[in-house]
């Protein structure tokens, strides 16, 4: 299996080059013609196209030439600012995808690899492959993943409201101080800006804390979280349908189960229908869906992308 990585902004690259390369020109025309301009002012607006083609230069040689193939049990892959990555699928301990990002976890190291168009796949595809040994779900466990879900959202909650506050106290000062620009100050518009500094640092401060702590160790959170549902769906009794149990499927993050059930009317063995059971708060599997009895035999078009746990129930 591939990954599909995203290709490069060159448009952006060549953008900002074709820019760079006329301020530089202005700036050498400028020095040449007038010969009271300031050297330092000629450095100042060499520097600036510098820093615009640096920050142009970084999406262009990221992911350049990426790869990442999945063979034979093996990963192998180039990614980011040459970054490598070769390792056996059993040395995996975790694989996550946010949108267009995965995250590899193995016993000794992280790798984030982003820019890839089809992460759920490749993760999912790692997951079926890598070992997995189920965990002991207490309810000590459960409880602690609860306070930490919790407090990461009581954490993004303040990270918004820091970052609303800080423009309150931004617009608190320009009306205080009538709109007027610094040199009009007067000594208490100097009072009320000298306040909102005052004010706005640890707001700011107090944003960048909280914002931290909701990251903090957020990966190794994911990682307890999943092999918690895991372990539940991978052991919870299925529940009793019509005819004979035909396959059980998972979704990549374990969040769901599918049951399927064949030869649901004894007088016809195309009948199926299935049961979808996802995870309460407490971490026990509850039905949030039944169908109704439908004739089909594309089963692998209808499931194809979901992970086969049928033999965790045989």
């Amino acid at each position: 299996m591939k990954a599909v990585f995203k290709k490069s902004n060159r448009i952006l690259f060549v953008g900002f080059l074709i820019i760079s390369l006329i301020v530089v020109g202005v700036c050498v025309f400028v020095l040449v013609k007038d010969s009271t301009t300031m050297v330092g002012d000629i450095i100042a607006c060499c520097f600036i196209p510098i820093i615009y083609l640096s920050f142009a230069i970084i999406p262009f040689i990221y992911n350049h030439k990426a790869y990442l193939h999945i063979n034979d049990n093996k990963i192998i892959g180039k990614f980011g600012l040459l970054k490598r990555l070769e390792c056996d699928v059993t040395d995996v301990t975790f694989a996550l995808a946010k949108f267009d990002t995965l995250h590899i976890v193995l016993k000794d190291k992280k790798y984030c690899i982003r820019g890839i168009e089809n992460a759920y796949a490749i993760s999912a595809f790692i997951q079926q492959k890598m070992p997995f040994s189920p965990c002991a779900v207490t309810k000590e466990v459960i409880e602690n993943i609860k306070k930490r879900t919790k407090n990461r959202k009581r954490y993004i909650i303040w990270v918004y409201c820091l970052v609303g506050l800080s423009f309150v106290w931004v617009f608190i000062t320009m009306f205080l101080t009538g709109l007027r620009d610094l040199p009009e100050f007067s000594q208490m518009d100097w009072i009320f800006f000298w306040i909102m500094w005052a004010l706005e640092v640890p707001t700011v401060i107090a944003m960048f804390v909280f914002a931290i702590r909701s990251r903090k160790g957020n990966l190794k959170f994911e990682k307890q979280n999943y092999e918690i549902r895991r372990s539940v769906l991978e052991s919870a009794p299925l529940l009793s349908g019509p005819g004979y149990l035909m396959a059980v499927f998972a979704d990549c993050e374990f969040t769901q189960r599918i049951t399927l059930y064949g030869g649901c009317i004894e007088s016809d063995p195309l009948s199926a229908c299935y049961y979808i059971e996802v995870l309460n708060e407490d971490y026990k599997p509850k039905t949030l869906f039944q169908t109704e009895i439908f004739i089909s035999e594309d089963y692998d078009e209808m499931f194809g992308v979901f992970l086969n746990i049928t033999d965790k129930f045989i």
